[in-house]
């Protein structure tokens, strides 16, 4: 047995006409590699001197080759024996993709007794579908599918949101100093900073002067590790800092970051809100467009919101803060109404993970029942701001709020019973029944993992995981929608208001298999698992996955970001590759 085929069954699944109907073909749970053969075959048993040395998740597509395409499936304890319609749908069992090549020419086919039985037609087989490196070219647009969190806008982000980057920073500090992009990758170029007053800025760190003009300064900005330093002396007011070629752009963002965000359909606020453990309760309390930076306590102006939803043409997600008075409720719904493009949607939900305990707005609704968690009372409580938010908006919205409102009943996948609690006391006021869509390991499963654990390790726990644990809470939650789109006589959707992988060291950069926690995220094998773990959500009746979260680094308090960095390449970026290869090969 060769070099390439120790240890490994070895199928061949060719799509060419020439190849009969196979009885039974084993496939497993891991990865594939894959080599050109010629239309007959015969290099099944003579593979190629320099076949791909490094393997493909499972699951993903391998490419459109005219002779057909040989794959190798690293075999399991746990195989299939699938025949060879299931072969060629197994993407349909086991939530994956293995794509075919095209068919070869008919007339290169041999003689036969019968004719072939046809072959299934698989959305995305023998296509290729790599994705242009950001920033280059457009991405795909507004995948019903795919939503995404964005994550939170900060002067150590990774996020290029706006093209004035004194937006992003946190000017200023006291002693007149100011940071934007310390995490490193800041945006690079010819920039020009602009103010008013009779003071001055000075740059250091990735940031070099290069001509200084009256209340003016042109400034290189590298993408380095120090990030943006500013300091102001005298009154300064009114500040900018914008790349050259964006002093005439209208559009506030950056189009890197539009891109990036262009395949997604639904966009969640939650953390450009800062809506965990939010304090602000009063309209006059929110951030306004015209504050020197958005990179503070209040977060993000909802002006940016309802823009960033409009160029983007996605539907908007609100998450209200726990402590907002009917006054603020009902001044938020008024802006998006008049500002929001007309034929959007909006997603409203009450505050965020009411049941999870570290945050101050489980806190808040445990007080205001009888002070116990998950108590009836708890419960009431919980439900009563939720209707309130949900009535007030449906108020400001009027004729349009059955065709335009989604009313969230945000809950927890791993515990539906907090589900079961809470969507009877609603009285039928809801429009969507949301837990998270994430999948990662256990506590008692990190407690047996030491500092030799590998990245695949981790993978594999996670895939077993998915496989029984995410199925079944997904089932459980999507039986719930269709039992309450029965009982309300109108439909109730299963979607995710968070999604992705969980792996978190919880804070803890000293755990032995820290290092691993790192590595699986950029893992071959986790394009495979993200696409396994939306198709069983999407076979419990899901139709709505939102991510978390667009751009950030991965750290010991979790590794979220689907990029890391804002230009991070696609093929280097697996989960972020996933979401955006899932619909195109997911038939419907």
């Amino acid at each position: 047995m060769n070099r390439w085929t120790i240890g490994i069954l070895g199928i061949v699944l060719c799509a060419c006409a020439a190849v009969a109907v196979g009885e039974a073909v084993e496939v497993s749970s891991h990865r594939v590699t894959r080599y050109a053969a010629s239309a007959d075959d015969t290099t099944a048993a003579n593979p190629p001197a320099n076949p791909p040395a490094e393997p493909l998740a499972y699951g993903e597509i391998a490419e459109g080759l005219a002779g057909g395409v040989h794959l190798e499936v690293v075999a399991t304890q746990r195989e299939l024996s699938l025949s060879r319609p299931e072969a060629v749908a197994v993407h349909e069992l086991l939530g994956q993709m293995l794509a075919m090549s095209s068919p070869a020419d008919a007339t290169e086919s041999p003689d036969t007794t019968e004719t072939p039985t046809p072959t299934p037609t698989i959305p995305g087989a023998g296509e290729t579908t790599d994705t242009p490196d950001l920033p280059a070219g457009d991405a795909p647009k507004n995948k019903p599918f795919l939503g995404m969190n964005l994550s939170d806008v900060t002067y150590y982000s990774r996020a290029w949101v706006f093209t004035d980057l004194l937006l992003q920073s946190d000017a200023w500090r006291k002693g007149g100093g100011g940071h934007i992009f310390k995490s490193g990758h800041a945006p690079p170029g010819l920039y020009i900073c602009t103010w008013s007053g009779s003071g001055s800025i000075r740059f250091s760190g990735d940031a070099k002067s290069q001509s200084t003009g009256s209340n003016s300064v042109q400034v290189t900005i590298t993408t380095g590790k120090r990030g943006v330093d500013m300091q102001k002396t005298g009154t300064v007011t009114d500040v900018s800092l914008i790349r050259l070629e964006h002093e005439t752009r209208i559009s506030p963002f950056q189009p890197e970051y539009l891109n990036s965000l262009a395949p997604f359909k639904v966009i969640r606020f939650m953390d450009w809100a800062n809506t965990n453990n939010a304090a602000h309760q009063r309209w006059s309390g929110r951030t306004h467009k015209g504050q020197v930076t958005q990179a503070g306590k209040g977060g993000v102006a909802i002006e940016y919101m309802i823009a960033l939803s409009n160029e983007l043409g996605a539907d908007p997600w609100f998450c209200m803060p726990h402590k907002a008075d009917d006054d603020y409720i009902r001044r938020h719904a008024e802006l998006v109404r008049d500002r929001l493009n007309p034929n959007a949607k909006v997603y409203i939900e009450y505050s965020n993970e009411v049941w999870n305990t570290q945050f101050g707005q489980h806190d808040y609704i445990r007080k205001l029942g009888d002070g116990e968690t998950y108590s009836p009372k708890f419960f009431d409580a919980w439900a009563e701001r939720c209707r309130r938010t949900f009535a007030i908006w449906t108020e400001v919205f009027g004729d349009e709020a059955s065709t335009r409102l989604v009313r969230v009943a945000a809950v927890h996948l791993q515990n539906p019973w907090v589900a079961e609690k809470l969507l009877p006391k609603l009285a039928g006021e809801f429009d969507a029944v949301a837990p998270s869509a994430y999948f990662g390991i256990t506590r008692r499963q990190g407690k047996k993992l030491t500092a030799v654990t590998s990245a695949a390790e981790i993978l594999e726990l996670c895939e077993q995981n998915i496989r029984s644990n995410n199925r079944d809470w997904y089932t459980k939650h999507g039986q719930m929608a269709r039992d309450w789109s029965t009982k309300l006589g109108r439909p109730i959707r299963l979607i995710s208001y968070e999604a992705g992988q969980h792996l978190s060291a919880n804070g803890n950069d000293n755990l032995p298999y820290y290092d691993a926690l790192i590595r699986a995220q950029t893992h071959s094998r986790m394009y495979g698992l993200y696409l396994m773990n939306m198709r069983l959500f999407e076979q419990a009746g899901g139709d709505l996955f939102v991510a978390f979260n667009d751009i950030s680094r991965p750290g010991k308090f979790g590794s979220w970001g689907h990029l890391e960095y804002q230009t991070q390449p696609i093929e280097d970026a697996p989960k972020y590759k996933a979401l955006l290869d899932y619909p195109t090969m997911n038939p419907r």
